[in-house]
């Protein structure tokens, strides 16, 4: 019988206190500056799709959608995303918390009049229920902590119409060698490892975080898995 350990309310609400403060840390201090950078945030693809998959998927998203459709491109970053949606459906909503970025997608969506600009956090949406019909949500969710989960995703389906279209996904340290699949992975344990029993962060399994590495002055990512 497996026996579970009661803690005191006390501590409890301690280890509760710092895993926000750690959560609040990670977000404004090692999550958003690397987009702040003026340099070209490192990961950023030079065409509107990163490869042949998410381009299919995009297409499909756009015939569920339809060309009437109002979508939020959600952590839309550049902008890489909004501007061909743009051309495809009625309307949208391009949110990010990056200055930085915001104003690049600006530049980029700069003749595009069915576009509008929202700067917030994806952890706290400025929308009524039922607004949109479709939303697009790429290589982001990994920055939603494991524990807020269950939650997040509660407030992405409000903001959504019934029957609406939901687009969701994410940076993974799985390849299509299997030697850089298992060095991949090996590299996000032992900054796991590191950051959990060496810094003594209240860090989950499957956290993101930047490593506090810089090549040519841009920080370094890696993803735990």
């Amino acid at each position: 019988m497996r026996m579970t350990k009661n803690l005191p309310p006390w501590e409890d609400e301690m280890r509760m206190t710092k895993r926000k403060r750690f959560l609040k840390d990670i977000i404004l201090e090692s999550i958003l500056p690397p987009y702040e950078v003026d340099e070209a945030y490192e990961e950023e693809p030079t065409d509107v799709f990163q490869d042949s998959v998410e381009r299919t998927y995009f297409n499909n998203f756009i015939k569920l959608v339809g060309s009437n459709g109002r979508v939020l491109d959600l952590a839309c970053g550049s902008g890489r995303h909004t501007i061909r949606l743009a051309e495809k459906v009625r309307h949208v909503t391009a949110l990010d918390l990056s200055h930085k970025q915001l104003y690049k997608a600006r530049i980029r969506c700069r003749l595009k009049e069915n576009v509008s600009f929202i700067r917030s956090s994806m952890f706290n949406l400025p929308f009524r229920e039922n607004v949109f019909d479709g939303i697009w949500f790429s290589q982001a969710f990994e920055y939603v902590p494991p524990d807020m989960r269950d939650v997040f995703m509660s407030s992405i389906m409000e903001i959504l119409k019934p029957g609406g279209i939901l687009y969701m996904s994410v940076e993974t340290w799985i390849r299509s060698s299997l030697l850089k699949s298992i060095k991949n992975y090996m590299k996000d344990l032992i900054l796991y490892l590191c950051w959990k029993l060496l810094k003594r962060k209240p860090l989950m399994w499957g956290e993101y975080l930047y490593a506090q590495r810089r090549t040519n002055n841009t920080p370094l990512s890696r993803t735990y898995r």
